[in-house]
């Protein structure tokens, strides 16, 4: 409820508002009090997603029409809110493996960008060399916001980044790392298994989560499609015990239907995740 429910409320009020509703939900003592927070929070949060699946459509139209996909990919959307360049950028970066800076147009006539990297690819330090190009940016490995003036800064940025590239084939190709292979799942106890992988909870750069290879799992997949979104519903099934997921644009699996294949299991805060699908 925490990660999924309250959690992206209160970054929706902060991205798109500021952060004095989301303040005055938390610190509630009346119930009656909390209902017009709540209503506000959720249409925040609504206007939020709407947000992000327009500028992720606007996006992908540009990216789907290269003749060339570059190694690091920027491109601009004046029509987005900068409060959702970031998660676009993450989406973006998902689906076709590559380094992803968005910029979004400010209420000034200047351009903010939000960048989201991949594990192969240094954005911060491959970035700043170039930086004299635009206006200014910081950031880490894994992120970076950029500032520019101009569409002709960030078109020399870009050129100069993609130039300096040395990120190869198998850089640029998604890898799943994999700790354990599981050949008859039907054999394990997976909810002993959940709370012994949740010690190494929180996971992330510099602290992966452990990853299991399940094989010849049966699975059951069924999707939907929301604006730009293709959200595939997926249940592996293992006898006593099953596990569900949902993957985002994921077109590498079928669409709908009850397959045999392998799958890629991780522990995050919300229990159990199927990360990847091969079939």
């Amino acid at each position: 409820t925490l990660g999924f429910q309250i959690g992206p409320r209160l970054n929706a009020c902060g991205r798109l508002e500021s952060a004095e509703t989301a303040l005055n939900f938390l610190q509630c003592e009346d119930m009656s009090e909390l209902y017009p927070f709540k209503q506000r929070l959720d249409s925040l949060n609504k206007e939020r997603q709407d947000e992000e699946m327009d500028s992720l459509a606007r996006v992908f139209d540009k990216v789907d029409k290269y003749t060339t996909l570059p190694d690091i990919i920027i491109e601009v959307d004046e029509q987005a809110h900068e409060s959702v360049v970031g998660l676009v950028a993450g989406k973006i970066k998902e689906k076709y493996y590559r380094p992803t800076v968005i910029f979004s147009k400010t209420i000034h006539g200047t351009y903010k960008g939000s960048g989201r990297s991949i594990e192969e690819y240094d954005m911060f330090q491959s970035f700043k060399p170039y930086l004299h190009l635009l206006d200014g940016g910081g950031g880490h490995p894994m992120a970076c916001g950029l500032k520019a003036s101009t569409i002709e800064q960030i078109q020399a940025f870009s050129q100069a980044v993609n130039a300096a590239s040395t990120l190869t084939d198998h850089d640029k190709t998604p890898k799943v790392y994999v700790d354990k292979c599981i050949y008859n799942a039907y054999d394990y106890d997976f909810d002993a298994l959940e709370k012994q992988l949740a010690l190494f909870l929180p996971t992330g750069a510099g602290n992966a989560a452990p990853t299991l290879l399940i094989k010849d799992a049966t699975l059951k997949i069924k999707t939907k499609y929301a604006k730009t979104y293709r959200i595939s519903e997926v249940i592996a099934d293992f006898g006593i015990k099953s596990i569900s997921s949902t993957l985002w644009n994921d077109d590498t699996i079928p669409e709908e239907g009850e397959f045999v294949g392998d799958i890629a299991l991780q522990v995050g805060e919300a229990g159990w995740q199927i990360k990847t699908i091969y079939f």
